[in-house]
């Protein structure tokens, strides 16, 4: 017989999880970072990284999830990581993500799991940019339910709680994998009681969630209809601006349906998104509604169960040392890697971190056995086998004693972690409220500065407007002012243009009297010469005609009579003195003419000496009317301009009140910083 293989294990200051199942059992040394070989980092996180390794001893590629122990955050979350990698040991399903193993140093735990290298299904939805056809949305999530269907039938059943397309991996043959249960949880059984953890993702939260009123499995089945949704739509079924508005338009079961979607898909979905968790269709229901019965698949689809995966020896321990499964090997020490790994009580749901045992109870099988068909053994060597083996159940009943005691104090350790815990997750959850109030405080005191800000840049603009209002009326008063200027300038102009007018008048009247002065002059000398002449003119005809008669006898006879004479005289002179006459009158009619002429230039000159005096008259009067409503005009600019100064002036000094009044708000909430 073999000996019991000795426990190695790595040097840790301090544990954060239980010793891995297959190393307390002697079956293989805890592993350590260097028995992989880094080939590259596949994501990081809040809790840590997760990188894609290689084993340096088998040349088989894994998944290790690296968590920092020396962050706060993944301390508080101790309880969380040794609840995932418990369930985690217990899940064997083609559809759930494999853990192997798991070991730890002094700054990082890693988890050993199964590599899915293609992506998650947010990805594949993304490089799609739209929404997938209906058979590949009906091939994954058939292998999501199964997957949801075995964990929901495992004793006890478990609830994923977190089931979100970043949650869901696609192997490079298309299948798919549920992965990450930190969330991951116990139903408990006694008395049907329900969880009453708030945990998820705010977009896939159900209404019992919400509520806090507990929940049970399905709560699976309402973030799987919401999943499908997304799958089917390519949009959520619920939102809102903020994670309250999303909240209430969950429980009021608002749900945003697409114009083009069918309606075997709005039937499914609407009897899965049920507001009470008892209506909803069961997972056996949802397969088999018409949506999904419409389209055969080439696949026999069947439900896996844990018993069926206990049947088929899926629930050995993976040997990483060896890179082979635990039922494989030729080692004696075969072991259930359910019944070795630390069980969670039904009330409880931090983890038991002692009761490991051991399956000498299989070896002893295996003697009885391979007594039963080998007859050269012989009953000395059968008696003493059986004796040690007596011996080594008495010692392991011992153990077991030892083991229970130390369980019952692990117990009442773990019952006081978990109301510890409890109260954590209670505190943690009234932090969370008062940071979201926090938030919503911060966001609207931001808003607020926000509209103070844009408040005070719209006072800055009334005040910039102001004051090119104020310049622009400035501006009007000096153009007043200098046309004023100009006007008083032009009515001097106008005064001295009229001085010119009066000068040049008394020069022209002047001028104009010694013009009628000297043609009355030359008026009575022509008259007095022209009477002269006339004068003498009839004296010289008379005097010829007297000589005539004097002188020349000859003619007294040749002329007739004496009467004759006389009347030839009369004749004569009655003719010089009609010429006389005649050249009287035309002389008078000269004279008449020029005084006419005269009277004519004088009434022209009266005349223009009235349209001048009359210029004058309305110069001055416009001069006096310009100056009149110019000086109006002007005060009443003064006027409107000094109380439009007065206004802008008070509105200035209510807007920087205001702007202070502003200022003493956001330095009251620290928005701002004093000067």
């Amino acid at each position: 017989m073999d000996n019991k293989k000795k426990v190695t294990l790595n040097n840790v200051k301090s544990r954060f999880l239980f010793i891995p199942p297959s190393v307390e059992a002697g079956l293989e040394p805890e592993a350590k970072i260097d028995d992989f070989k880094i080939t590259k980092e596949l994501g990081e996180g809040s809790f840590g990284r997760v990188l894609q390794v290689t084993h340096r001893a088998t040349g088989k590629i894994y998944a290790i999830k690296a968590i920092d122990k020396r962050n706060k955050q993944n301390q508080q979350g101790k309880p969380y990581f040794r609840r995932e990698i418990e369930i985690m040991y217990k899940v064997h399903h083609p559809n759930a993500v494999r853990l192997y193993t798991h070991f730890e140093d002094d700054t990082y735990c890693y988890f050993v799991m199964e590599l899915v290298s293609k992506g998650n299904l947010f990805e594949l939805m993304q490089k799609r940019k739209g929404t997938l056809d209906q058979s590949t949305i009906i091939h994954y999530m058939r292998d999501l339910i199964s997957a949801v269907y075995y964990l929901h039938n495992m004793e006890p059943s478990i609830i994923h709680r977190d089931i979100k397309p970043e949650n869901v991996l696609i192997t490079e043959n298309n299948t798919v994998k549920l992965t990450d249960f930190g969330w991951s949880n116990y139903i408990d059984e006694d008395g049907g009681q329900t969880r009453s953890t708030y945990c998820g993702t705010p977009l896939y939260l159900a209404p019992e969630m919400i509520k806090e009123i507990g929940h049970d499995e399905y709560l699976d089945i309402w973030c799987l209809g919401v999943l499908m949704f997304e799958l089917i739509t390519g949009n959520l079924p619920f939102t809102g601006k903020n994670v309250e508005n999303l909240s209430g338009n969950i429980l009021k079961n608002k749900i945003v349906w697409p114009n083009d979607i069918g309606p075997d898909e709005k039937d499914l979905l609407s009897k899965i998104l049920k507001t009470n968790p008892q209506d909803r269709l069961t997972l056996k229901q949802i397969l088999a509604h018409p949506y999904f019965t419409k389209i055969k698949c080439h696949d026999n689809f069947v439900f896996y169960t844990p018993k069926e995966a206990a049947k088929e020896g899926d629930n050995d321990i993976f040997l990483i040392s060896t890179g082979i499964s635990s039922t494989n090997s030729k080692s004696p020490n075969k072991l259930n890697s359910q019944k070795n790994i630390p069980e969670t009580s039904k009330k409880n749901s931090d983890i038991n971190l002692s009761q490991f045992t051991t399956k000498d109870d299989v070896k002893s099988q295996h003697i009885k056995n391979e007594s039963g068909n080998s007859s050269n053994l012989d009953l000395d060597s059968i008696k003493k086998d059986l004796h040690m083996t007596k011996l080594k159940s008495d010692k392991h009943e011992s153990t077991i004693k030892d083991l229970e005691k130390k369980f019952v104090d692990e117990k009442k350790k773990t019952q006081e972690l978990t109301q510890v815990n409890q109260d954590l997750v209670t505190k943690l959850q009234v932090a969370e409220k008062n940071k979201n109030s926090l938030i919503s405080d911060l966001e609207e005191k931001e808003s607020a500065k926000i509209n103070f800000l844009r408040q005070i840049s719209e006072l800055n603009e009334k005040i910039f407007d102001k004051d090119n209002k104020n310049k622009n009326l400035t501006k009007a008063y000096k153009a007043m002012e200098e046309k004023n200027n100009y006007n008083d300038e032009e009515i001097k102009r106008l005064d001295k243009l009229v001085e010119e007018n009066d000068l040049k008048t008394e020069k022209l009247k002047s001028e104009h009297q010694e013009q009628i002065n000297q043609l009355q002059k030359k008026l009575l000398e022509a008259i007095e010469k022209n009477e002269d002449n006339i004068n003498t003119r009839c004296t010289l005809i008379r005097d010829s005609l007297n000589e005539m008669t004097t002188m020349n006898p000859v003619t007294k006879y040749s002329f007739g009579s004496r009467d004759e004479d006389e009347e030839l005289k009369k004749k004569i002179e009655s003719e010089y003195e009609g010429k006389i006459n005649k050249l009287q009158t035309q002389f008078t009619e000269q004279i008449k003419m020029l005084q006419n002429e005269i009277a004519t230039e004088r009434n022209k000159f009266n005349t223009m000496l009235k349209e001048r005096e009359n210029d004058i008259k309305k110069l001055l009067e416009e001069r006096k009317s310009i100056k009149e409503t110019i000086t109006k005009s002007f005060e009443k600019s003064l006027t409107k301009s000094d109380l439009t100064l007065k206004i802008k002036d008070s509105e200035i000094e209510k807007l920087n009140s205001q702007i202070k009044k502003y200022e003493k708000i956001l330095e009251m909430n620290g928005l701002l910083k004093k000067k």
